[in-house]
């Protein structure tokens, strides 16, 4: 686990961890037990991108859930719509005023947009961090499915 440069710690704030669920739940533990936050707040992507893929993040991070303590009050936002996701953290950001939110994006790539959007417009009440994975998928081996490429257009 790291912290992605140029978001980095800010000292003296309690810290709000808030989690994009993924699909890889000991990558969220991870990140849990090394922050040891204040405070835990989930945000899974609702509705997902495919509908195969609906509560899967709910499913696979079962134990983050549980040993985080914010297994009820799980918030959401689409997969698909970075600016849902800016949204929710800029209601969490409100409801924790003095707070650090600390963002793990592991989420979809979207969810991860709307999180750069908010942490650029919030420089000094938020930080990111990530944890590696361990395993890529091998080049020899690309995936198999390929889905849609959006766009977005961001104003200054």
């Amino acid at each position: 686990m790291g912290e992605i440069p140029g978001f980095g710690s800010h000292e003296g704030k309690k810290e709000l961890l808030v989690i994009l669920l993924g699909f890889e739940g000991n990558r969220s533990l991870e990140i849990l037990n090394e922050i040891t936050p204040y405070k835990t707040i989930t945000i899974n992507g609702f509705p997902s991108y495919l509908l195969d893929y609906k509560d899967q993040s709910i499913i696979l991070n079962r134990d983050f859930l549980f040993q985080s303590g914010c297994k009820k009050a799980i918030k959401r936002a689409s997969a698909s719509d970075p600016f849902e996701t800016y949204e929710v953290l800029e209601t969490i950001l409100k409801e924790h005023p003095g707070y650090l939110l600390t963002i793990a994006p592991l989420g979809s790539k979207p969810m991860a947009l709307g999180s750069l959007i908010f942490l650029l417009e919030h420089p000094d009440s938020s930080r990111a961090v990530f944890s590696y994975p361990q395993e890529y998928v091998s080049k020899d081996q690309p995936a198999q499915k390929y889905g849609k490429t959006w766009f977005y257009r961001l104003k200054n």
